[in-house]
């Protein structure tokens, strides 16, 4: 483990003061205070919780009061809901608060959303508990419109920058009219998708709704990996198959755990959707037959739900401005054009739209689209599930993590969506043989054994022994 004292901390409180932050922290707590062995800082990609103590003054004009103390000084603060919380760790630098490239080890930021106070035998000790501004994108819930309409079609990658706009617009709207915090799309995102989509969604939450718009079955390109990092940049990017020369050891780590399990492997899934205005589900049933020939037929359990096909096309034609109040258009006057496009038998999307001219045409045509997009949706199920799922967990102390074996070409350590190489030599899982994995998560945690890095990796559909989605 690391020493405790030869790891750097310095955390920045700013209060929220008429809708807007502070340009300078209100609370600065640096190394001397979260050193002490009462201290501890945990953070995960999505959440933080700060536990420490403060003293009471025994002497001087400020006898009697409680004070937080750092550095041999004084430091007088507090924590209160939506603070906005910068936490940095290092063991490259003696002292970050001076450090001119600090921004280089920042590990958080994020809102107050939990102050726990206890008073006890053990002293005074507060618990603070915040989220990252992805809590923001995972609460916020609105109708998602993206399709072709007044001339202006959709891409993925623009619309998940428009859920980000709209996140920061709505939600994060502060007093004085300037968003607070805002999420930014990152200048090197991947905007190369160019498949026009059709997406449409009835009050779901954001972060839900960039999920989906991150699936190949969506967007019709290229499966995505996504994250929100330490300085509230929104990062989509195309899953890479590039392992950029990273290799974990197991020699290299505290700890390594390995798991793949053969029972949860499904290659074979029926799934539904609606029903219909007559009142009829839709069924489809797909198979993954390059894993069916290596593991046999294996069914997922029961039948599938899923009410986005069905409900998303049909709210978009109910947003049309003749739709009428009922459950059909109020007239096929000569006909009825529908907001998506024709297929031909082997599904491809054609240039026109769907005309009908009744409503058993209207329920039909509707029908037909959605079991094209039931199919895709669950092919997406089986081609992910088709394999056993490796996942590995490891544990290594923060400065190897940041400055030695896991550097990456671009000198940064390991983060969100990474692909390498897990070499396993006492599996027998070394060089060409060696798993190949994705970063899930990064968390940190430093107490008073030190400052431990722990990594979930896992295996998907990019790099599976099946290979990736077409």
């Amino acid at each position: 483990m690391n020493d405790v004292g030869r790891i750097t901390r310095l955390v920045e409180v700013y209060h929220l003061k008429e809708g807007k932050y502070s340009s300078t922290p209100d609370l600065v707590l640096d190394d001397d205070l979260l050193a002490t062995s009462q201290s501890t800082i945990q953070s995960t990609a999505d959440t933080f919780q700060i536990r420490l103590r403060n003293f009471q003054e025994t002497v001087g004009a400020l006898k009697g009061s409680y004070q937080f103390k750092t550095d041999g000084r004084r430091r007088t603060g507090s924590f209160e809901i939506d603070d906005r919380v910068l936490i940095y760790i290092t063991t490259l630098k003696g002292r970050i608060i001076d450090a001119a490239d600090k921004s280089l080890y920042l590990r958080f930021d994020g809102l107050v959303t939990d102050v726990s106070y206890t008073s006890g035998p053990d002293g005074r000790v507060f618990v603070v508990t915040g989220a990252n501004r992805l809590e923001k994108l995972l609460t916020y819930t609105f109708p998602g419109l993206y399709y072709t309409r007044n001339g202006k079609s959709w891409s993925a990658s623009q619309a998940i920058q428009d859920i980000i706009d709209r996140v920061n617009a709505v939600m994060q709207k502060g007093l004085s009219g300037n968003s607070l915090n805002p999420i930014i799309w990152d200048s090197t995102n991947d905007t190369s998708d160019t498949t026009e989509i059709t997406y449409v969604r009835n009050y779901k939450p954001a972060f839900q709704m960039i999920e989906e718009l991150s699936t190949q079955r969506v967007n019709g390109d290229w499966n995505a990996i996504y994250y929100l990092d330490e300085d509230n940049k929104f990062h989509w990017k195309k899953k890479s198959r590039n392992v950029d020369g990273l290799i974990i050891n197991e020699r290299d780590v505290a700890s390594l755990k390995i798991t793949s399990r053969i029972w949860d492997v499904f290659n074979a899934l029926i799934v539904s959707t609606g029903p219909d205005k007559y009142g009829h589900n839709i069924h489809v049933q797909v198979l993954n037959t390059a894993s069916m020939a290596r593991y046999g037929l294996r069914y997922a359990p029961g039948v599938r739900h899923l009410n986005d096909p069905w409900n998303s096309l049909y709210s978009a034609e109910k947003r049309q401005a003749n739709f009428g109040t009922g459950d059909f258009p109020s007239t096929y006057s000569p006909s009825w054009t529908m907001q998506f496009k024709t297929r031909n038998k082997a599904g491809e999307l054609g240039t026109s739209n769907v005309v009908v001219k009744s409503d058993a045409g209207f329920n039909q045509a509707l029908r037909v689209e959605a079991r094209w997009l039931l199919r895709s949706a669950a092919q997406h199920l089986v081609d992910y599930g088709g394999v056993p799922t490796d996942r590995a967990n490891v544990s290594l102390n923060g400065r190897r993590w940041e400055n030695s074996i896991l550097t990456t070409s671009t000198s940064l350590p390991l983060g969100m969506g990474d692909l390498v190489k897990v070499d396993v030599p006492s599996l027998n899982k070394t060089g060409n043989n060696a798993k190949e994995l994705r970063v899930n998560s990064v968390d940190h945690s430093i107490d008073r054994n030190g400052w431990l890095v722990s990594l979930e990796l896992v295996k998907d559909i990019e790099t599976s022994s099946l290979g990736a989605l077409t």
